[in-house]
């Protein structure tokens, strides 16, 4: 058609025979393509035949008409059941539903078939109210053309009012407010009973329910009601409602003040005008004066909000502020207990001097002895940073002494006087402390009495504060060296119990023993910390009691484990090598220069000497003179390195 048309445009006077051929010809194209595009079955077929009718100049021929309604017929055949299998795959999607609806309309399909769809579609459950909504307004717009007559007494009048209803009502059940917000139904009513129904009484009610329900503070919806009511010339009623909007409307009122002002001028008296104005002057002013107020009160909420959010960055500078110098305090407290424990330079120089006298080998290590280092760190309680008073051990006081170790740093000298003072008259309690003030975990008890030491021992393993101590002889170790107190050996009275629940109690254990002998003793093996470590050893009064418990309790059941039971017969540690002891001081102790950070013998394995047989001072060769060596080896061959006179004196004979 675009063709033809331009192919129209240009023709003139003299080009008017020439072209008359090709217009002719392009017209019976386009009679071909409509005749043909009519006949085939296609969506949007009644757009194609009013196109095709607006260019004709005749009316359509008879033959095309009946090659149309035979396309039409076969389009319903295709249409309906396209539309039945989209609604039967994706059911949850409304506007299917509503295209079938239509088909079925469009097809000329029975209103019952129409209500049936309806009712399938509203049980498929869509995922939001708009939905229903939407499907609810594609179905009263189907009953709205259905009607012929808008009679009041016409039933299809009736049926479209009971429609609307049923959906009014429908939405608000299942959504409230939210299934129609904007009264969407509710306002199409209304303006079908306005202009198709003439029913001025009705279309009032709707809206006075509208307007009463939620949207009585919103000029659009007041807006909308004055303008149906005008267009239906009821005037009286239109400026009481614009009037009333004037007084209701809060998002807009200049909207709704130019609309009553404007009506009063187009359809008022002067006085009417004059009425609405002051009317309008005086909402005017106390609509400024109220959003003064308002404006006045976000002023106040923003100032607070700013004074609050001043004082919240003061706060923040203050912490931040704390915090760093906490850290730097830290820091400085940090540095100067590393000062205060490390020894300065000149220590180490002078101690390097005095151990590196006459031979140039460095002196043996000097035995580590615990007692006297612990002795030697025994201090008051003094303020952090402060020098601490050390404290000299009397080693004439130590059988009126005991030593307590693995302590709480929590526990001070007034709780270890609590815990011993029953067994008898303390004399001092000699707590070790570091240099900043605080409890290493061991502490000295001088008792009054040498009585009182043996019932300070009985507590061994007791527990303070949760945790157990270790009550042991104020003794030399290097001197007397402490001895286990339990038989290492095979013990055919005392038992090994393992796989014990650790929440386990030594009551429970002895009730479960003294069925097969007299339990002299029960111990449950713990960590430092006092928590149980699962096993323990039951000590009976004779081996046939304790062969009678075995076979009876070994994998017998105790809370929810099965428990092992056998004779106590601690695995033998393997001995000590001789010169070991030896072999590690010599591995420990540097050479002239200090200790390395890293020290790797760089030497292969088939040309290292063993122990024995290396000298002691294998490692420090290098700080013996060679005169000393010449010493050690009389009559002996020195071979001596080349000197840097020899190297030139051959440069020199080759040059």
């Amino acid at each position: 058609m675009d063709i033809l048309e331009s192919l129209e445009q240009i023709v003139t006077e003299e080009t008017k025979e020439s072209m008359a051929e090709k217009i002719s010809s392009q017209k019976e194209r386009v009679m071909s393509v409509f005749k043909r595009q009519l006949a085939v079955p296609l969506l949007g077929m009644q757009a194609t035949l009013r196109e095709f009718e607006d260019w004709l100049e005749d009316s359509v021929p008879d033959a095309i008409m009946i090659a149309y309604e035979k396309a039409l017929a076969k389009l319903e055949e295709l249409v309906l059941p396209v539309h039945e299998r989209a609604v039967r795959n994706c059911p949850w999607v409304s506007l299917l539903w509503q295209n079938y609806m239509r088909a079925l309309e469009r097809n000329k399909q029975d209103g019952n078939k129409v209500k049936e769809t309806l009712d399938t579609a509203l049980g498929c459950g869509f995922s939001g109210s708009d939905d229903y909504l939407q499907l609810w307004h594609c179905y009263c717009d189907y009953m709205r053309r259905r009607v012929e007559d808008w009679g009041e007494d016409s039933q299809s009048v009736k049926d479209l009012r009971e429609n609307f209803k049923t959906a009014t009502e429908y939405l608000q059940n299942y959504f409230g407010n939210d299934g129609d917000a904007t009264n969407l139904l509710e306002r199409y009513w209304a303006r079908i009973e306005a202009f198709h129904c003439n029913n001025i009484s009705e279309c009032q009610r709707l809206w006075d329910n509208v307007i009463l329900s939620r949207h009585g503070r919103e000029a659009e919806f007041w807006l909308e009601y004055a303008n149906l009511l005008r267009s239906c010339r009821d005037i009286k009623k239109c400026r009481k409602i614009l009037q009333r909007a004037v007084q209701s409307a809060s998002d807009n009122p200049e909207m709704v003040i130019q609309a009553l002002l404007s009506f009063e001028r187009e359809e008022g008296t002067l006085e009417d005008w004059d009425a609405a104005f002051s009317k309008c002057r005086v909402q005017l002013l106390r609509v400024n004066e109220r959003r003064q107020k308002v404006a006045e009160k976000e002023a106040v909420r923003a100032k607070a909000e700013e004074e609050a959010q001043a004082k919240r960055k003061i706060a923040n500078a203050e912490r931040k502020a704390t915090k760093k110098m906490e850290q730097k305090k830290a820091k400085f407290e940090m540095r100067k207990r590393k000062a205060n424990d490390q020894p300065t330079p000149g220590d180490k120089t002078q101690k390097m001097t005095d151990n590196t006298q006459d031979s140039g080998e460095p002196v043996a290590k000097k035995p580590h002895v615990e007692n006297e280092s612990e002795n030697l760190s025994s201090t008051q309680s003094t303020p952090a940073g402060e020098p601490s008073t050390k404290i000299s051990h009397d080693s004439t006081k130590d059988p009126n002494t005991v030593f307590v170790s693995n302590l709480l740093f929590s526990v001070d000298e007034e709780r270890l006087k609590q815990t011993f003072s029953p067994l008898g008259d303390i004399t001092e309690v000699r707590l070790v402390k570091n240099q900043m003030g605080k409890s290493k975990g061991f502490a000295y008890i001088e008792f009054k009495n040498q009585a009182s030491v043996q019932a300070a021992l009985s507590m061994d393993r007791t527990k303070v504060n949760g945790r157990p101590m270790f009550v042991s002889p104020s003794v030399d170790k290097s001197k007397n060296p402490t001895q286990f107190k339990f038989p290492t050996t095979l013990d055919k009275k005392t038992l090994f119990v393992s796989n014990l629940p650790f929440e386990v109690k030594e009551s429970e254990l002895e009730n479960l023993f003294e069925k097969y002998g007299k339990v002299k003793q029960i111990r449950l093996v713990t960590n430092r910390a006092g928590k149980p470590k699962g096993f323990g050893y039951v000590e009976l009064e004779d081996e046939t009691g304790a062969s009678a418990a075995i076979v009876a309790l070994d994998g017998s059941q105790v809370g929810d484990r099965q428990i092992s039971v056998a004779v106590s017969n601690p695995p033998s540690r393997k001995p000590r090598q001789p010169g070991a002891d030896q072999q590690q001081r010599q591995k420990e102790q540097p050479g002239s220069r200090g200790r390395a950070r890293t020290q790797l013998q760089l030497i292969p394995r088939a040309l290292q000497k063993t122990a024995s047989t290396a000298p002691a001072s294998s490692s420090d060769n290098s700080t013996v003179s060679s005169e000393e060596k010449t010493e050690a080896k009389p009559g002996a061959e020195v071979n001596q390195g080349f000197s840097n006179e020899y190297f030139r004196s051959l440069l020199q004979k080759k040059n």
